[in-house]
């Protein structure tokens, strides 16, 4: 039994640990007991805390030792009242800890951008497990062992959606794309094209400077994030009536391809070029 309550220590949660030592000592209390019926419900426990000492390394893992614990001590489970209390208190313990991983996970998955493929797979889980919490503790004064059992299973069910909401919320985090979403003050795009080049840098809010082999100008601008990778950056010169639409692809954070609209009354002309992209940092 000592070697038992040493090896829970590789559980994850120090609340499984101290759960595992506890009945630990209760195992110890049923082999001392001479009934027939506590003989019997010692073994079953022993089996139990095998689960328990097994190492994991996160909350889910403790708790599909947890369930599996529950699953071998059968009965004894909901009628011991030293088991049903353990467990009823281990019960809070992983809904307290759903319900913060949930928010984490909810505020991540907020700051991807809309046009990560992950996005929306990872909120529709932590939705569902959101919703399978909600029910577990409207249920949690239920203490008959049809609700208890139906509990327990919604927990694992619970737990498996958030160990797939964050395998999709770390694979969304690493495929952000390299489009910025904004462009800040003092962002510079250096381009370059068949007739010569040019560096436009954001001066303000919605106004730009274009200094190019030919000349130099100045307007307002409206710069849209269109996909991963993708974004249309429009300049509107200040007097000229001049409008170029600018399409550009980020090969990786600093440089691309573009693709140009230049529109001024009836002229419009057509180009494409590379361009290098300088981030300013956000304001404040």
């Amino acid at each position: 039994m000592l070697l038992l309550a040493n090896q829970s220590h590789a559980l994850h949660t120090s609340y499984m640990t101290g759960l595992s030592n506890d009945l630990s000592g209760y195992y110890s209390v049923l082999t001392n007991t001479p009934s027939l019926e506590a003989k019997k419900e010692a073994r079953a426990l022993l089996v139990a805390l095998r689960d328990l000492k097994r190492p994991s390394t996160s909350v889910a893992q403790d708790y599909d030792r947890f369930f599996l614990a529950v699953l071998h001590l059968g009965n004894y489970a909901f009628t011991d009242p030293v088991l049903t209390g353990a467990g009823a208190a281990m019960s809070q313990q992983f809904l307290a800890h759903a319900f913060t991983n949930i928010l984490q996970l909810s505020d991540r998955t907020n700051a991807l951008n809309r046009f990560v493929v992950t996005r929306h797979a990872a909120s529709r889980q932590i939705d569902q497990a959101f919703g399978l919490l909600l029910i577990n503790i409207a249920n949690a004064g239920d203490t008959s062992k049809t609700n208890l059992q139906a509990s327990l299973f919604r927990g694992r069910r619970i737990f498996s959606k958030l160990v797939l909401a964050e395998k999709l919320v770390v694979r969304g985090e690493a495929r952000q794309g390299f489009a910025p979403s904004v462009l800040y003050v003092d962002s510079i795009l250096a381009y370059t094209n068949r007739v010569g080049g040019g560096r436009i840098t954001i001066k303000e809010s919605d106004g730009y400077e274009d200094v190019n082999t030919v000349e130099s100008q100045v307007g307002t601008y409206s710069y849209t994030r269109t996909g991963l990778n993708t974004a249309t950056l429009i300049l509107t010169e200040l007097g000229g009536g001049r409008v170029t639409t600018h399409k550009v692809t980020f090969r990786n954070a600093t440089t691309g391809t573009y693709t140009s609209l230049f529109e001024q009354g009836a002229v419009r002309r057509r180009g494409v070029g590379r361009f290098t992209f300088t981030a300013a940092l956000p304001p404040g």
